[in-house]
């Protein structure tokens, strides 16, 4: 007899639902894989939790963490001009701090090469620099030139700030090139050149620039043309002698003379960017430039670490002290199928609140963060060898380590001792008690890395195999489940196997009880 049609018959010998007795009977069977789902479930949370600070201490790491235990983060730099529409300067970093007395005699300028003459034969009726060279011959004034040549060409040359040259030749068909193909050409060219053609009564010319300030090319010509058909000179108007010649930038910087190629440059570790001319070389016109510490700068490097120190810490401390609700437990697929989708993620919200709640982990985590931040740097003088020093306190124990500013301590502290306050972040020695805050900070996030990612793995690892402690947990109860899976398959073929053989036994004794009723029934 086959087995699923007496399951479908469901008792029909015997009067009893076989089918609901064997998946209740299944049910109290499956009670400790649910369990195991359930516990799996909870480690795969809990998991997810860890992997979430570790993204955060990884982004803290390699942010202010890093930030906070270097020099150059304390040694920027500021310049303050008195006449900013006169020159400004960008200091680096490490710049010395010193004063620049400027004059600017002559600000760098472009060469250039205009049209002598106007070019179109009526300037009320001009060239069409987009229609075919050759289809505006008797608009152009040198027009003549086309009834000899329909194709022509010319070399034009460009000098670098070094000194190098660049140089390129142009060919064009008069045909089925327009104006504007030859100047867009020139200017999509690598000799960093600029052409266009302007209309107007007043204009009516070319104009041919470089895109490079300064003398160059002090032996000659900043723009050299060879107009092998004559193109230039006849159509254009342009010729060598025509050219105006680029121009350096000349001053004197704490008088000394300084001549550069362009109006932005880069002296002593300054960037200077000249906008206009002094009034005149006297002492009294110049312009004075300052470098000095930019002592608004570094406060607020050192007050965004200690925002996004508190960031950090804020979401390690809500997991810390978040609610555990016991009572609810990882839904089973049977539960699941009798609530909605946000009675679900109701449930599920307080079934995972709290799985971090007082963590072993977390918790020398973040007394590893306060004993830091808390520390003593050795090796610096008694004023100025811990935060507190500088306005940096840590608030009541229950916020976990959390730090507050007093913003006026902490930008005095900097105003009169920026070395000091350097030292005390990013000292570095050979013991841990030598090294400065920054690097303590640096080597304990480093180290809380390391802890989350051997017990959650690491959030940016795309491995399929992952080693972390919870994910080997994770495994085994994965091992555990199919096992049982497989032992319950064997035991619900056998209560199938059972109800079975009832069946069939109870149709037997039917069977015979209704042939000996008739065999009764018969005498």
């Amino acid at each position: 007899m086959n087995i699923n049609s007496i399951l479908r018959i469901s008792g029909l010998a015997s009067g009893l639902d076989t089918e609901s007795m064997i998946r209740d009977l299944m049910a109290v069977k499956r009670i400790p894989v649910d369990k195991l789902k359930q516990n799996k479930q909870i480690m795969e949370w809990k998991r997810e939790d860890l992997r979430g600070i570790n993204l955060s201490l990884l982004s803290f790491r390699s942010g202010w963490a890093l930030s906070i235990k270097l020099q150059s983060t304390f040694q920027v730099k500021k310049a303050v001009s008195t006449n900013e529409t006169i020159v400004t300067a960008e200091p680096a970093t490490n710049t010395p701090n010193t004063t620049y007395t400027i004059n600017i005699s002559q600000l760098a300028e472009i060469a250039s090469n205009v049209s002598s003459a106007k070019i179109s034969t009526d300037v009320s009726n001009p060239v069409d620099p987009d229609a075919t060279l050759m289809s505006q011959k008797s608009k152009l004034a040198g027009g003549a030139f086309f009834d000899t040549h329909s194709t022509f060409a010319f070399t034009l040359k460009t000098y670098n700030h070094d000194g190098t040259s660049n140089e390129q030749t142009f060919s064009f068909d008069a045909n089925t090139k327009s104006l504007n193909d030859v100047l867009t050409e020139i200017s999509n060219s690598s000799l960093d050149l600029t052409a266009f053609y302007a209309k107007g009564s007043t204009s009516d010319g070319i104009s041919l620039a470089t895109t490079k300030t300064g003398n160059n090319n002090s032996a000659g010509y900043e723009i050299e043309i060879t107009d092998t058909d004559g193109f230039l000179a006849s159509v254009l108007n342009i010729s060598q002698a025509n050219e105006q010649g680029g121009k350096d930038a000349t001053m004197t910087i704490n008088s000394l003379d300084v001549v550069e190629h362009t109006n932005n440059f880069t002296l002593n570790g300054v960037t200077f960017d000249l906008k206009a001319k002094t009034a005149s070389m006297a002492a009294a016109d110049a312009v004075k430039v300052t470098v000095q510490s930019d002592i608004d700068q570094v406060f607020n490097n050192i007050k965004t670490f200690v925002e996004e120190y508190n960031k950090l810490i804020e979401q390690i401390s809500d997991k810390l002290s978040e609610e555990r609700y016991r009572d609810y437990l990882p839904l089973t697929d049977e539960q699941k199928e009798n609530l909605t989708d946000t009675q679900i993620e109701k449930w599920e919200e307080k079934a995972r609140s709290g799985l971090l709640r007082n963590n072993s982990l977390l918790n020398k985590i973040m007394s590893d963060f306060r004993a830091s931040m808390a520390s003593i740097v050795s090796g610096l003088p008694a004023t100025l060898n811990q935060l507190s020093q500088i306005g940096i306190t840590t608030g009541s124990y229950y916020e976990n380590g959390k730090l507050y500013i007093n913003e006026t301590k902490l930008k005095e502290a900097i105003s009169q001792n920026i070395e000091g306050v350097t030292n005390l972040f990013t000292q570095d020695g050979a013991t841990t008690d030598e090294k400065g805050i920054g690097l303590k900070i640096y080597d304990a996030v480093s180290s809380a890395i390391k802890s989350v990612t051997t017990e959650a793995g690491n959030p940016n690892s795309f491995s399929l195999y992952e080693n972390d402690n919870l994910s080997n947990s994770i495994r085994t109860i994965d091992e555990r489940i199919s096992t049982l899976e497989l032992y319950l398959v064997q035991v619900e073929e056998r209560y199938v196997k059972q109800f079975t053989a009832l069946e069939v036994a109870i149709s037997q004794m039917n069977a015979q009880s209704a042939w000996l009723s008739q065999l009764t029934t018969n005498k």
